[in-house]
């Protein structure tokens, strides 16, 4: 969806505490993970001036292709953007078995998915939810198969959700 404001915000936080009684002491050891992403309407830097996202079927030993050049238009109605710059990808396996994520054959945009001449994919098991993200984002090159594929090798349809938001023309 084209915006005029944004607020998108997306936190992760992981807090443990150990504490291990050795006859002499009680050492503790303290564990914070986490990141914050907060985007605002724009065009810069931890800006971002469109979301899409769509709650999509892959057919019983279907396969999916996301083109993040030219994305699909939404259950919303929402003609497909055209990204220049991915910020945040959001996946969550709705379905009772595993999906496969793999990029396009080109140099996918995120590096975190794709690494060159590595044959990579990621297996989203069910009711797993994945944020990747940069406040910076990754540039996308028209016509370079940005994108991935998300791949259902099961004998029954696996709904699953996904935004991605960045700038789009």
């Amino acid at each position: 969806m084209n915006i005029t404001s944004a607020a998108l915000s997306l936190i992760f936080n992981v807090t443990s505490t150990k504490v291990k009684a050795t006859g002499i002491s009680t050492p503790i050891e303290r564990l914070t993970l986490g990141r914050n992403f907060t985007f605002t309407h724009g065009t810069g830097i931890g800006q971002i001036n469109y979301i899409w996202h769509d709650r999509r079927t892959v057919a019983s030993a279907g396969i999916d292709t996301i083109d993040l050049t030219n994305l699909p238009v939404n259950s919303w109605g929402d003609a497909g953007a055209n990204f220049t710059w991915v910020k945040a990808l959001v996946l969550n396996n709705l379905g009772s078995a595993d999906l496969s994520l793999q990029p396009l054959v080109g140099h996918l945009c995120m590096p975190f998915i794709y690494t060159p001449g590595v044959n990579l994919a990621w297996y989203l098991m069910p009711g797993i939810f994945i944020f990747l993200g940069s406040e910076n984002g990754y540039p996308i090159s028209p016509g370079d198969d940005e994108g991935f594929r998300v791949i259902n090798t099961h004998g029954a349809p696996i709904d699953y959700e996904i935004a991605v938001a960045g700038l789009a023309t």
